[in-house]
């Protein structure tokens, strides 16, 4: 029954989202940085990289480009179509309308150009209302994919998203749509979660995917001592499965990043070593000094 929903609800959700995203978008404009670098990584790909950033309001906004140049090191393992240029374009930003009220907005815009030819071009758009004990959000997503001697294809999604706290919980819903090509309703959501004491914290999740008339039900338990966790999970299905899982995690310091040789961090470093310092001479007097190579 939940698969002739579509051509009611997504007459509601579409329109509700794309309002939302709308009047979510009106700030003005400030320049902050910008950048020009060459990037070596650890595996011997030279990247040419541009970077932006700006704000609009409440809004930081961020622009990447990078030319993959060439891959100067060892080619085992590279993929069998390389990206050779990627565009990112971010924005984010929490707008205060009120002391207790909240709008969160953000964009993401991404373009990948592949040695085949193949290029994808995506776009998602997010933003919601924060009211103290009350959250509505929504989300459009469009992919496109193009080049490369194939058929161009096209995908455009959507969700809709609650939450409020009640009793001590956080409860929350969400509808998951697609509107091109399926057009049909792909997730219905409910979660709660439920903070108790000396660290525990008790979560229920029920999930109804109405393309395979199959729905889930998820009952959790985490248990936190400092950065340790030990969860333990039963969830069934409406087929007959279920599964009962144990599991223990250790939160470590954030991981390393790859290494790699940038132009900028060297140039920012020699010019470390060789910048010439204002310093006192013996009468109290200021004057100029420097490092000498």
């Amino acid at each position: 029954m939940v698969r002739h929903l579509p051509s009611i609800l997504l007459k509601t959700c579409f329109p509700a989202s794309a309002f939302v995203l709308f009047v979510l978008a009106l700030p003005l404009a400030s320049p902050q940085a910008d950048g020009l670098d060459f990037v070596m990584d650890d595996g011997g790909s030279a990247i040419g990289e541009f970077s932006a950033s700006t704000s609009f309001g409440p809004l930081t906004v961020s622009a990447n480009h990078k030319e993959y140049l060439a891959a100067l090191g060892d080619d085992e393992g590279a993929a069998d179509d390389p990206i050779e240029r990627r565009s990112r374009l971010n924005a984010k930003g929490r707008i205060q309308v009120q002391d207790e009220i909240i709008l969160p907005l953000s964009f993401t815009g991404a373009y990948d150009q592949h040695e085949s030819g193949e290029q994808s071009l995506d776009f998602e758009l997010s933003g919601g209302v924060e009211l103290p004990h009350l959250r509505f959000g929504s989300e459009i997503a469009l992919g496109n994919s193009f080049g490369a001697g194939t058929a161009p294809t096209q995908d455009l999604e959507g969700s809709l998203s609650f939450g409020f706290d009640w009793l001590g919980a956080r409860h929350s819903g969400r509808v998951d749509y697609g509107l091109v090509p399926s057009g049909e309703i792909t997730e219905l959501a409910l979660s709660s979660s439920l903070p108790m004491a000396a660290g525990l914290e008790a979560a229920v999740d029920l999930i109804h995917d109405p393309l395979d008339q199959l729905s889930e039900a998820r009952i959790a338990l985490d248990h936190r001592q400092g950065p340790f966790v030990l969860s333990t999970e039963l969830s069934t299905k409406s087929d007959g499965a279920y599964a009962v899982g144990f599991s223990f995690s250790v939160n470590l310091a954030p991981l390393q990043a790859a290494p790699e040789w940038r132009l900028s961090t060297l140039l920012a470093g020699l010019r470390a070593h060789t910048r010439r310092e204002v310093v006192s001479d013996s009468f109290g007097l200021l004057s100029l000094g420097g490092t000498e190579n």
